[in-house]
């Protein structure tokens, strides 16, 4: 029994160290190769198979694409330059409700800046390989993926930025947990002259945004019961706190007890008034 629980937490923490370098290869390559860049990739894998001495067609198309992405890769280090980053953000969300953050990106170069995109940097939660290893022998039922991504955030074009000039842009987040969201940093992008690959500037200007938890829409209730006139008596209606109300002021009538007396009005115009009551109506 115990081999099997030792072998069994084993495969586990292998498993949750398989996972969590899948997931960062994952998330850099989708972060700096674009779709073009991806699709040149497939294209190399595709005429790594047929490219051969003998296959002259595979082997030039084969380096033909290795060079436009080694190039493009290459390129992304001289990518500089020197910008700062406002934020505009809510203090509370609710997760999974998209909301808008407001960006103000200032070029501090000399030089003109275009074709930029800007992607928010979301610090994702912290997770070790035995928290992975663990949510692994309770199974999959919640959706590993879908329970450790914190939010959802598209890149966003950027208008061509001249030298000290700022431009305004808004960013569209869905937070998909309860919690604090860190915006830790905003990145601006570039492609390569191949639209291949990505070059980054990363700017760290760390903000925190509550996430409240998702609200769930609800049928309208039919409430049984209507109302109707004096049920059960008058004791009843003073009990669910439907008694009489004032709707008027009259002349004193012979038998009216003096507690109906209004003694503002008695006292205006010299002559007894007393107030008069509407009829009790409860559920």
């Amino acid at each position: 029994m115990a081999l099997r629980f030792g072998l069994g937490g084993l495969v586990s923490r292998l498993l949750g160290a398989t996972y969590l370098g899948q997931r960062v290869l994952s998330r850099w390559v989708k972060r700096r190769f674009t779709t073009n860049g991806l699709l040149v990739g497939l294209g190399m894998v595709l005429t790594l198979g047929t490219a051969s001495t003998e296959q002259t067609m595979g082997m030039s198309v084969f380096l033909l694409l290795t060079t436009m992405l080694v190039t493009a890769m290459l390129l992304a280090p001289f990518f500089r330059g020197r910008f700062t980053i406002e934020r505009q953000v809510p203090r509370l969300v609710t997760a999974g409700e998209p909301f808008t953050v407001r960006v103000r990106v200032r070029n501090c170069t000399r030089r003109v800046q275009r074709g930029l995109d800007y992607v928010e940097d979301l610090r994702d939660p912290p997770l070790s390989i035995q928290d992975v290893a663990r949510r692994l022998r309770l199974g999959f039922a919640g959706g590993l993926p879908v329970s450790i991504r914190s939010a959802r955030v598209r890149p966003q074009p950027l208008p061509v930025l001249v030298p000290d000039a700022t431009g305004e842009l808004l960013v569209s987040i869905t937070a998909f947990r309860r919690g604090p969201l860190v915006l830790a940093a905003g990145a601006l992008s570039r492609t390569d002259p191949f639209g291949l690959f990505r070059a980054f500037i990363r700017i760290a200007t760390p903000q925190t945004v509550l996430v409240m938890p998702p609200r769930y829409p609800l049928p309208p209730l039919a409430l049984p019961g209507h109302a109707q006139h004096q049920q059960g008596g008058v004791a009843l209606a003073s009990s669910v706190g439907e008694s009489e109300e004032v709707v008027s002021l009259r002349d004193y009538r012979r038998g009216d007890p003096l507690k109906r007396v209004h003694w503002r009005s008695t006292a205006r115009t010299g002559r007894l008034v007393v107030k008069e009551y509407q009829d009790e109506w409860f559920v």
